[in-house]
């Protein structure tokens, strides 16, 4: 144990002891301050109430009655008490009244009140400064405490164990070696205390389920003994022996003991340099180490910390020898850091303290070594509600993956009088946690089915685990809370995929989930080329694969056959063109449906001399009042392309613009919609324009005189005058198109009129009817299917009137 500047566990029912004095206000009053002096707060707690049933109106002594029972933990009685205070102290003498009262309600978890409390302190004009510094970090803490209780996790359970082990005093640092639990008891036992009246006792007690507890053989008959730490391995332990210092304060000592056969051998106490002489030395905790030594973790008040009780470490060895204890400082606070225990399987240390954010008493943090210097340890972390509570929270110790033993004097514990003590053990059991592995295509975003799914943990512990997702895409697995995992998703055809998962921060639903994307194998494509008229086989084709318009990713001829095979990725979508002199050029499009890895895809493309009909109607579109904003020029220096290419990179804007505030089902249909007419309509839409130049130089080249119709069109946001002169902009950059295609290779015809172009500017009066104009609703207006499709231009109509050669 350790001194009673930490008495969580000291209970003393103490009977009012003889003073010697005659009953009276001051002799109470005197034996009161002396029980105050001598830390026996209940004792004080009764005097004061003695005193103030015969003198009601002191303030002084209601403020000292109210100190005794918040310190011995009666704290509805202190809540009252110091209320009482507050109401009576007109004089403004006792003005901490209302910072205690605001530590009360926060330990109790009332923290809008504790906020309120503190914050009427802050305000008082003659503060003291130091408790003004705490009720400045209590206000933000309070704060903190109350989004803490709002997120509780929901993944773990409490349960207080049954009236054996916990009594009606105080149970305290459970472990368990096999199926006995060893665990510390403060009750009253005879145990021939010369103290009168007589005092309470620690002792060791083991249990087995379906027998009663029983004292430990360790037990020293006349001293407290408590804490039992053992090795991972069984045979080793370190406990404390602590004896009273004054009426209620306790310093202790270390022992060890090794086991010969079953029994252990006799304690030997540990050196003076880890049992400092006139400090506490307690609350041991064995960690093994690689390298066959040990660590012993243990609290003590010993000079060279950083104040109160801090958490100390010291190597040893297997036959008892140990080594110079040092400081965890980088975990140790100003305040109380105590009840250390290291879980070897998760590799971390937790320990209880009020030196960090609390939710109102000790709360319990873990915190790991720093993997680049094991010296070192990282910043500790909080662990949840409900492990931690107003209260006090302690002696956690996991037992296993799923449940840990700590010990809590929280709401439901038992108490002997007054509302004060008791510590009980409870057992916190972590529910299930889930992981949910999904696949998907890297590059279509599909899901794949009959994917292996391999769970390992990392470092490995655990066998490794492979599930196959069948004719879905996902599939389940049991993971450990505070963990690392590598997830791998495989697939015939595939390039595998690997994710890492850390389980530290767990979510709300307690179920992970990990989207894994595989990239599909390249394979061949197999192209063949025929006469349109003939249906026969076409040899010296051109063929060109292009993906994301116009980026040629091969090209090949078929000069020695009609066929070719090209190689493609899986699930991409590509465009082949086959062209050929004298000819017109034929396009297909691959989807990237078709292209499943294992598929055995075919193409044919078919040329035909002749018709520039077949690209009609030809439709463009363009974006909002483009080309050239907010302006009433009729003709515009850009082209079609400069226009596209602005307008085609702003898709996935129309789509999130066009489908903010709908619900899943409607986005998911309104993203397929815009999705196919920006693909669909737009860029084939561009696609097919670059072809139909192609072609119209064949038969400009062959001599033909050739006459364009060009119509345009605008949605009806703007006013008519407005929307006529954007229209024949937009006819504009479709001339300007033909201008500069191929660095000019139409020019000499639009000079001499072999080329001529009709232009036919329709602005809103050939819009749909149903095409929203209200500018406030841009998402009809501008950004839905219906009213881009009003922003276009129309080669609608193709003369060849006269052959000028053979």
């Amino acid at each position: 144990m350790q001194t009673a500047r930490f008495a969580i566990f000291i209970s003393l029912l103490l009977a009012l002891k003889n003073t010697g004095e005659a009953q009276t206000p001051r002799a109470f009053e005197n034996a009161a301050n002396k029980a105050l002096e001598a830390k026996d707060y209940y004792s004080a707690l009764k005097y004061y109430e003695k005193v103030l049933e015969m003198t009601p109106d002191r303030v002084d002594v209601q403020h000292r009655h109210a100190d005794a029972a918040r310190l011995f933990g009666a704290y509805s009685i202190a809540e009252a008490s110091y209320q009482r205070v507050m109401a009576t102290d007109s004089a403004g003498l006792h003005r901490p009244a209302v910072f205690w009262l605001a530590t009360i309600e926060k330990t109790l978890g009332r923290y809008e009140l504790a906020i309120k409390y503190f914050e009427q302190y802050k305000n008082h004009a003659n503060a003291d400064p130091v408790l003004l510094q705490k009720a400045l970090a209590e206000l933000e803490e309070c704060e903190w405490a109350m989004e803490q209780v709002n997120n509780p996790d929901a993944g773990i359970i409490i349960e207080r164990l049954p009236e054996e082990p916990n009594t009606g005093y105080s149970e305290f640092g459970a472990t368990q070696r096999g199926d006995t639990m060893f665990y510390s008891s403060f009750r009253p036992i005879d145990w021939k205390d010369k103290h009168n009246p007589a005092r309470p006792i620690i002792k060791v007690m083991e249990a087995v389920e379906g027998r009663p507890p029983a004292q430990s053989l360790i037990n020293d008959p006349k001293r407290h003994t408590a804490h039992t730490a053992f090795s991972p391995a069984g045979d080793l332990m370190i406990f404390n022996n602590c004896d009273y210092v004054g009426e209620t304060d306790v310093r202790c000592e270390l022992f060890f003991s090794k086991k010969m056969g079953n029994e252990w051998s006799k304690g030997v106490r540990l050196p003076d340099f880890v049992n400092t002489p006139g400090f506490t030395a307690t609350q041991p905790n064995i960690a093994a180490e690689a390298d066959g030594s040990f660590t012993l973790y243990f609290v003590s008040d010993c000079e060279g910390g950083k104040g109160g009780l801090d958490i100390w470490k010291s190597k040893f060895t297997a036959d008892g020898n140990f080594s110079k204890p040092e400081n965890l400082a980088d975990l140790n606070t100003p305040e109380d850091d105590i009840t250390p225990f290291f879980d070897h399987k998760g590799k971390a240390l937790y320990f209880s303290t009020l030196g960090y954010k609390s939710l109102g008493g000790f709360d319990i943090y873990k915190s790991k070594a720093d993997s680049t210097d094991a010296t070192k340890w990282l910043a500790p972390t909080h662990l949840d509600i409900p492990f931690n509570s107003s209260f006090n929270d302690v002696y956690f110790a996991p037992q296993a993956d799923d449940w840990a033993y700590f010990s809590s004097n929280r709401a439901g514990s038992a108490y002997v009088s007054e509302e004060a003590c008791c510590y009980d053990i409870y057992r916190g059991t972590y529910l299930k946690l889930r992981l949910q592995t999904l696949a998907f295509s890297k590059l279509s975003g599909e899901p794949l089915d009959e994917v292996i799914f391999t769970l390992m943990e990392k470092p490995q512990v655990a066998p490794v685990i492979s599930r196959f997702s069948s004719e879905q895409n996902q599939t389940e697995f049991d993971v450990r809370r505070d963990n690392y995992y590598i997830v791998i998703a495989s697939k015939e055809g595939y390039k595998p995929d690997t994710v890492f998962l850390a389980t530290n921060t767990l979510p709300p639903t307690r179920k992970f989930v990990e989207k894994l994307y595989l990239a599909p194998d390249d394979f061949a494509l197999n192209v063949r080329t025929f006469n349109q008229v003939y249906k026969s086989p076409l040899k010296g084709v051109n063929i060109r694969l292009m993906e994301n318009l116009g980026d040629v990713k091969e090209e090949k001829n078929t000069s020695e056959s009609n066929e070719a095979d090209l190689k493609v990725k899986a699930e991409t979508q590509y465009t082949i063109v086959g062209s050929k002199s004298g000819y017109l050029s034929d396009t297909v499009q691959v989807g990237a449906t078709e292209l499943k890895p294992g598929a055995k895809v075919t193409k044919n493309l078919f040329l035909t001399p002749g018709s520039l009909g077949n690209f009609l109607p030809l439709a463009l579109f363009f974006d909002n009042d483009q080309p050239d904003a907010n302006t009433r020029r009729e003709f515009t220096a850009l082209t079609y392309q400069e226009t596209f290419d602005r307008y085609y990179a702003r898709r996935e804007e129309f789509i999130r613009e066009f489908t903010k505030g709908m619900n899943t089902t409607d986005k998911q249909q309104a993203e397929a919609k815009l999705t196919a007419f920006f693909e669909e309509e737009v860029r084939a839409g561009f696609l097919k324009l670059d072809y139909f130049a192609e072609n119209l130089n064949l038969f400009l080249e062959n001599g033909y005189k050739v006459e364009i119709m060009i119509k345009g069109y605008a949605s009806p946001l703007a006013n008519p005058e407005y929307n006529m002169a954007l229209t024949k902009r937009r006819i504009s950059s479709v001339m300007n198109f033909f201008r500069k295609a191929e660095g000019g290779i139409f020019n000499p015809y639009l000079i001499n009129g072999q080329l001529a172009v009709v232009t036919v500017p329709f602005g809103e009066t050939a819009s749909a009817r149903n095409v929203s104009d209200d500018y406030r609703n841009k998402r009809l207006s501008i950004f839905s299917v219906e009213a881009s499709r009003e922003r276009r231009a129309e080669i609608l109509e193709i003369r060849l009137t006269r052959k000028l050669k053979d």
